[in-house]
């Protein structure tokens, strides 16, 4: 009875390491986004940290434009959602640059809630910190982009480096045309401000579309 007992563990220990263990993944990784979590590695540090806080998705929407465009200028660039970033390493950033929302009667959003709460009580020292704020909101509210402003005026007030002037987009309005038209020159000013070489935004060549026309005789010219 020992052995036969002894003899189905380790067969079903055998079975175990083959198929559970020793077994390589057949599946594809999953897709990567661009938005990382604080505390996941990065190879190298960013040149600018992309930070949003969003409430119906469009703060998000912006920010992951400003991604995109960096990248392709040749600036490195990470993309955080507020609500993961750690504020504690905000003194060490190079340069950050917020996408606000606010929500309602001037109120931060939900994810945006902790961090704007311990934006307003520190007292860090920001000095070395670079940054740039576009605001969302919607002007048949009194306070207007509230967060925008006070993200602006409260990282000025603790030291950093305003190097663009402070962006607002109205919902009610062409929000995208005004945060186009903000964002329009950010890059350049980020490039000279770190002294970063951009890359030339070449845009795709255009191939013009060719036709043909058969003429006959009596219409040849």
């Amino acid at each position: 009875m020992f052995w036969f007992i002894l003899t189905a563990i380790v067969g079903a220990a055998i079975i175990y390491l083959k198929f559970f263990v020793a077994a390589p993944s057949t599946g594809s990784p999953p897709p990567t986004s661009p938005v990382k979590k604080e505390g996941s590695s990065v190879a190298k540090k960013a040149d600018v940290k992309i930070i949003f806080g969003s409430q119906t998705g469009t703060a998000e929407l912006f920010a992951k434009t400003l991604f995109r465009q960096g990248t392709k200028l040749g600036v490195t660039c990470q993309l955080v959602d507020i609500e993961d970033y750690h504020h504690t390493t905000l003194e060490v950033e190079t340069m950050v640059i917020f996408v606000v929302a606010t929500y309602g009667e001037g109120e931060p959003t939900d994810t945006m809630k902790s961090f704007h709460d311990w934006l307003m009580d520190t007292y860090d020292d920001l000095s070395n910190v670079k940054y740039a704020v576009f605001g969302l909101g919607d002007r048949q509210y009194k306070q207007f982009c509230q967060m925008g402003i006070e993200f602006d005026q409260r990282m000025d007030e603790l030291g950093a480096q305003r190097v663009y002037g402070l962006g607002q987009g109205d919902s009610g309005r062409d929000i995208e045309e005004e945060f186009d038209g903000w964002s329009k020159d950010l890059w350049p000013c980020v490039g000279n401000k770190l002294g970063i070489n951009l890359k030339a935004d070449v845009e795709e060549p255009f191939a013009p579309e060719l036709k043909l026309k058969v003429w006959d005789q009596e219409q040849a010219p």
